[in-house]
């Protein structure tokens, strides 16, 4: 199996296979290239340092600031500082996702009903849409005429 993929290396077949193997096309040594694996745990443990998992901090905007307060991750929009943690910010936005698309569905159900309650109202009037319809071509027959 090694020979396989030495010789796929050393073919450069395509983008993805040069990917996992050495710069020389020697052979096979894996995703990550030993000093990038050494550069993601420096990453993570620098990270961890600062208190943010994944690294990194997001600036917010007003309407980030609203989410976050929103999602309840602070009490009020003055609570919040003008950096937060990119995975903060992450679970605040996938929260507001969240809730935004369940009010949606909500809100679909509600008009759904309401369409329904009209609809046998309007039967009861004795309403239809084939009366609608034929009273319609009849006013335009009445117009072309």
């Amino acid at each position: 199996m090694s020979t396989f993929v030495a010789k796929v290396c050393r073919s450069r077949f395509t983008p993805i296979i040069r990917a996992v193997c050495r710069p020389n096309g020697a052979d096979f040594v894996g995703f990550r290239p030993p000093n990038a694996v050494s550069a993601v745990r420096q990453l993570h443990v620098s990270s961890a340092r600062d208190g943010s998992v994944g690294g990194g901090f997001h600036r917010t905007s007003d309407f980030d600031k609203k989410v976050l307060v929103w999602t309840k991750m602070y009490p009020d929009i003055g609570g919040v500082p003008e950096d937060v943690s990119i995975t903060k910010m992450k679970k605040a936005k996938d929260m507001f996702r969240i809730r935004v698309s369940i009010m949606m569905a909500l809100g679909t159900v509600v008009l759904c009903v309401v369409y329904i309650i009209a609809g046998k109202q309007a039967v009861g009037r004795g309403e239809n849409i084939s009366k609608q319809n034929r009273d319609r071509h009849i006013g335009y027959q009445r117009d072309n005429k």
